[in-house]
């Protein structure tokens, strides 16, 4: 009994000791920058050989000799590196700060002696040093209104830590002409402000911020206003009603925490963003539509190879296009249908997949194809489908034989019942999803019934599809085959988006290898380094 708390209380200690390492540095991140990245290179080193793997870097400038061999710079590799950018505003300067631990501040300062040797060194208080240097890129083939790209690297360390900010300056007006010293004074004076550090810094106490760096995934990234919803965020503004500005203004962007991980058997990738609430109640709208399992239930028996499904309710997007059909039609020269129509014709079921043909081994041979959805207003799918030449008429399913035809070169046909209707690369197929016996299809699992979209690619069953072709059996070059080793390292890849909790949107990326018990990052490393 004593031991196991003389164990807990060790690893209690080790934990405190993280977290203390962690906030202690949280307050030499720049306040305002908008990405932060920390690179945990601790957790890297326990799966691969990390020096190794840098040294493989193609990198060739002075920077990424440090990054090749980081040992030789003084840099320690047994504590979390972090990278942080900000001034993305257009026409400014961008910041990109390193900021990582030092075992011997001497080699460092050896290292930018050789590498940066017609640089003046600044001293400065407390035994911290500073170099900067300037660059310029012309390109001859832009206009004149992007005469150049300036730039400049600074350095600042002491004892403890180094700081390196790589300030870049994209110039568009020819009569903007600041001295070089500006850009190296603002780069060296980010990585000593850095340095010094932000002791009110909202990243001190930024609780989202601060949960979202407490694991130990290899890479973890906090992002704002440049996540995946700024886009959506700038067309939504001018939305009228309970879409308006409130509910998507630039203010209100959302913040994003992304994790990767290099696991045993699989690389995931996750992100989570945390919307704002009027934000939250928009996408809660347009995502509650839940998975019908019935669409996928009926595609035919046969080795599923891939599938991709999405489920919404389209009716939310009609403000919207209401909003901007004129503009619509001006730039499509009137010719665009209905779009609100259009969006009225669906009830907001999709689903695509992909199945090896059964018998079908000749050269030529074509994975079946399927696109199903569910029509809402069958009269309202029929017209619009008629106006942009996707069927011909509601009998004849089959595509029209004019060039003029959406689909018309991959030669699709299509059938209609029950409010469902499917596309595939023939008559037969298409009415053959109706006759199906209901079954559950190997691929489809919790990602499907839980996210609002997920695409699952069977590598194993796509590679077998390729191999047992007379195409994939004959002798092929030595880059194809080499090619096929490295996939069928793999398993399958999925990807997945989705609502949680009300406010947090969130996504995947995964990819599992064939050996559960090979770590991804090992696995990649050696593809890399040989």
């Amino acid at each position: 009994m004593k031991k196991m708390f003389f164990y807990l209380g060790v690893a209690l200690i080790a934990s405190c000791l993280a977290q203390a390492q962690s906030d202690a540095i949280f307050q030499h991140l720049p306040s305002n920058a908008n990405t932060v990245v920390r690179v945990n290179l601790p957790v890297m080193a326990s799966k691969v050989d990390l020096p190794s793997l840098l040294s493989h870097l193609p990198i060739k400038s002075d920077i990424g000799q440090l990054l090749k061999d980081p040992a030789l710079a003084g840099i320690d590799l047994h504590q979390d590196a972090y990278i942080t950018m900000s001034g993305t505003a257009a026409d400014s300067a961008t910041y990109t700060c390193i900021i990582f631990h030092l075992v011997d501040s001497g080699r460092l300062t050896s290292f930018i002696k050789t590498h940066y040797s017609n640089v003046d060194f600044s001293p400065t208080k407390n035994h911290t040093r500073a170099i900067g240097q300037y660059s310029e890129t012309v390109d001859p083939s832009a206009p004149d209104s992007v005469a150049r790209e300036e730039s400049s690297i600074g350095f600042a360390w002491n004892d403890r830590l180094a700081v390196i900010t790589l300030l870049k300056v994209t110039i568009k007006n020819p009569n903007l002409d600041d001295p070089q010293e500006w850009y190296v004074g603002k780069a060296v004076g980010q990585s000593l402000a850095t340095l010094q550090g932000y002791p009110r810094s909202s990243f001190t106490t930024n609780q989202t911020f601060i949960t979202g760096f407490s694991d130990d995934a290899d890479l973890t990234m906090w992002s704002t206003g440049s996540n995946n919803f700024m886009a959506m965020s700038k067309m939504m503004t001018h939305l009228p009603g309970n879409y308006g500005k409130a509910a998507f203004a630039p203010q209100h962007h959302s913040i994003s925490i992304t994790h990767l991980r290099f696991e045993n058997g699989r690389l995931l990738l996750t992100s989570a963003a945390i919307l704002p609430p009027d934000t939250a109640a928009v996408m809660q709208k347009l995502v509650s539509r839940p998975f019908s399992e019935n669409l996928a239930a009926k595609l035919p028996q046969g080795s599923l190879l891939g599938m991709a499904s999405m489920h919404l309710d389209p009716s939310v997007f009609i403000p919207f296009v209401k909003l901007y059909q004129p503009q619509l039609d001006s730039m499509l020269h009137n010719k665009t249908p209905d779009v609100s129509r259009l969006i009225n014709a669906f009830k907001g079921d999709f689903l695509v997949a992909a199945i090896a043909p059964q018998g079908d081994t000749g050269a030529n041979a074509k994975p079946n194809i399927y696109f199903i959805t569910t029509i809402n207003d069958r009269s309202a799918f029929l017209n619009v489908a008629h106006q942009i030449h996707l069927i011909r008429d509601s009998a004849a399913g089959a595509m029209p034989d004019t060039g003029r035809s959406m689909l018309g070169k991959l030669k699709t046909s299509y059938a209609i019942h029950d409010s469902i209707c499917v596309f595939s690369r023939s008559r037969d197929l298409a009415d053959g999803y109706f006759t199906t016996t209901p079954h559950t299809p190997g691929l489809l699992s919790d990602d499907f019934r839980n996210n609002y979209f997920t695409l699952v690619i069977d590598i194993k069953a796509v590679l077998a599809f390729l191999q047992n072709s007379p195409k994939g059996n004959n002798q092929q070059p030595a880059k194809a085959q080499q090619m096929k080793a490295i996939l069928g390292q793999f398993d399958r890849f999925t990807v997945t988006l989705g609502l949680r909790h009300g406010n947090e949107m969130t996504s995947s990326f995964e990819i599992r290898l064939t050996d559960p018990s090979a770590n991804s990052l090992k696995l990649l490393s050696g593809f890399f380094m040989h």
